[in-house]
């Protein structure tokens, strides 16, 4: 984990997330891995970093730069570090949803990506930022989680 860290402090700004946008990583294809210069084994341990700094709210990415970034293990990193209740309550939830295994895996994963790329904990998700997720991640099964938080007054019961 120090070695993100170290590699961010080159680049300007007061906090994480200005001298990330200075460091061009939430620029589309630009992955914090490219920092390592080419060091198989640093390039792993940053993806791994940026996941926790990512998990920990640290830096709010862009969508392209989370898919660039794809950091190993994110959901149990982000699920772990939220300590979020009512995130807990969806998971519990969603287990005994008559969905597919890959489905709640897929649910659950991209949830969590979602609340990291709009800087948003569960509670504050609206209608009009799950459908643009799911618009900008065809496929990606987070429509298996629309009515369960429809069902936990995440979402109004109207929509």
């Amino acid at each position: 984990m120090r070695r993100l860290p170290q590699q961010l402090a080159a680049a300007t700004g007061q906090i994480w997330q200005e001298r990330w946008e200075a460091a061009g990583l939430n620029q589309p294809g630009r992955a914090v891995a490219d920092l390592a210069d080419g060091d198989p084994k640093w390039r792993s341990r940053l993806a791994r970093a940026a996941g926790i700094a990512l998990a920990m709210r640290m830096i709010q990415p862009t969508e392209d730069a989370f898919r660039a970034t794809n950091p190993p293990q994110y959901t149990e990193k982000f699920l772990a570090l939220s300590r979020d209740p009512l995130l807990e309550e969806f998971r519990s939830r969603l287990q005994r949803r008559p969905v597919s295994a890959d489905g709640r895996k897929s649910a659950i994963r991209h949830l969590c990506r979602a609340l990291t790329v709009y800087g948003i904990a569960l509670a504050d998700l609206t209608p009009g930022a799950l459908v643009h997720y799911a618009n900008a991640h065809p496929g990606c099964g987070i429509a298996a989680a629309w009515p369960l938080l429809r069902d936990m007054g995440v979402l109004p019961a109207g929509v």
